[in-house]
C-alpha cells in the first residue's frame, strides 16, 4: 500500500515507504532508497518527511553527512509545527550543528515541542531551566518539565528528577523518591542512575 501511495506522489505514503526502507521492515534495509522517498515527501512540504530527511543528513545515512542540510530540513518541519522537527532543531542550536550554538534558540524550539508533549524536549527544557541555559535558572520549572519527561519514561529525565528529589531542588527533599527515579533510570541503562 505504501509503495502504491508513494508512486502516486502521496507524501505521507512516501514518508512511510522511506521508513520501511530505513528500518528494513518488509524489505531489505536500504538507506539510499529511504533517502530518496524522504526527499520526495520533504519536497512536497510534508513535515514528517522533512524531519526524517534531516535525520538522514545529520547521520549521513543514504547521503553524505551534512549538518547544514539537516538544519535546513529540521527548520522547515519545525516551522510547520512538527514536534520532532522542533526538538531536533533545538538540538542543532544547542550543540551548534549546522548553525551557531544558541541556547536561547534551543530553548525556544524545545519549549514549542515540549508543549506538544514531546518527552525529549520536556527533558531538555527541564535541563535548561535547571542550569540556566537560554533562560533564567528556575528549579520549580526544571522540576515540572523533568517530571513530565520522567513520567513518559525518559531515562535522563528520571535521573535528573532523582537529583532534584535528592537535593530538594524545586521540591521537598525526599530520598525515597530520589531512589525510585534513579532506579527507573538505571533499569533503562542510564549510568548516572546506577
Amino acid at each position: 500500500w505504501y509503495e502504491k501511495a508513494a508512486l502516486q506522489d502521496n507524501a505521507s505514503g512516501q514518508t512511510k515507504l522511506g521508513d520501511m526502507y530505513r528500518l528494513g521492515l518488509g524489505t531489505t534495509q536500504d538507506y539510499n532508497e529511504a533517502f530518496k522517498w524522504y526527499e520526495k515527501a520533504a519536497l512536497q512540504d510534508n513535515a514528517s518527511g522533512q524531519t526524517k530527511l534531516g535525520d538522514m543528513y545529520r547521520l549521513g545515512l543514504g547521503t553524505t553527512q551534512d549538518y547544514n542540510e539537516a538544519f535546513k530540513w529540521y527548520e522547515k518541519a519545525a516551522i510547520q509545527g512538527d514536534a520532532s522537527g522542533q526538538t531536533k532543531l533545538g538540538d542543532m542550536y544547542y550543540f551548534g550543528l549546522g548553525t551557531t550554538q544558541d541556547y536561547n534558540e534551543a530553548f525556544k524550539w524545545y519549549e514549542k515541542a515540549a508543549l506538544q508533549e514531546d518527552a525529549s524536549s520536556q527533558y531538555w527544557l527541564g535541563y535548561m531551566y535547571l542550569f540556566g541555559l537560554g533562560t533564567t535558572r528556575d528549579y520549580n520549572e526544571a522540576f515540572k518539565w523533568l517530571e513530565k519527561a520522567a513520567l513518559k519514561g525518559d531515562d535522563f529525565g528520571q535521573s535528573y528528577l532523582g537529583d532534584m528529589y535528592r537535593l530538594g531542588q524545586g521540591t521537598t527533599q525526599d530520598y525515597k523518591e530520589a531512589f525510585k527515579w534513579y532506579e527507573k533510570a538505571a533499569l533503562q541503562g542510564d549510568s548516572s542512575g546506577q
